[in-house]
């Protein structure tokens, strides 16, 4: 029987996983981290961009200031009489989202010494998160240690 052809973009596969765990990590919402996502590409947005996007998150209008009081976002220019105030995320932020692409795109998931990976007063579905996210370290590491002829590396170095 012939073997199914591998797909090129699997990568969404864990996604549920490492969202969870960016989340846990970094203590924060849902919709605050969506609102980062939305707003990476954006060196610099005004309120009204942010206000775009906000209208589809769970309401809150005060979700800017928060962000901008949590360190998420940085205010770049602040509001005068000719000119709006403009923002930009905050380099905080831009780690966080840098990190979640790199995880997304077959990097491992730290877990040394994170939230999710603490034995104690674990939710039930954080235990099954931390369980997806070993299981998925495990196989980037095997991936890691295969040659391209799909042969094991044991020791390249003669015994001589």
């Amino acid at each position: 029987m012939e073997e199914a052809p591998k797909r090129k973009d699997d990568y969404m596969k864990y996604w549920r996983a490492i969202y969870h765990y960016t989340k846990v990590k970094h203590d924060i919402t849902s919709a605050d981290l969506d609102m980062l996502l939305f707003l990476y590409s954006e060196p610099y947005f005004t309120t009204k961009t942010f206000l775009e996007f906000n209208k589809i998150l769970a309401i809150s209008r005060t979700r800017l200031k928060k962000m901008v009081d949590a360190g998420w976002i940085d205010i770049f220019r602040r509001s005068t009489n000719k000119l709006g105030a403009r923002y930009q995320l905050s380099r905080k932020a831009v780690v966080l989202i840098t990190t979640l692409y790199r995880q997304m795109n077959g990097g491992p998931v730290q877990e040394s010494n994170e939230k999710l990976f603490q034995k104690k007063n674990k939710s039930y579905m954080d235990k099954r998160y931390a369980e997806q996210l070993r299981r998925r370290n495990v196989i980037i590491q095997q991936q890691q240690r295969q040659t391209p002829e799909g042969l094991y590396i044991v020791n390249r170095q003669s015994s001589w």
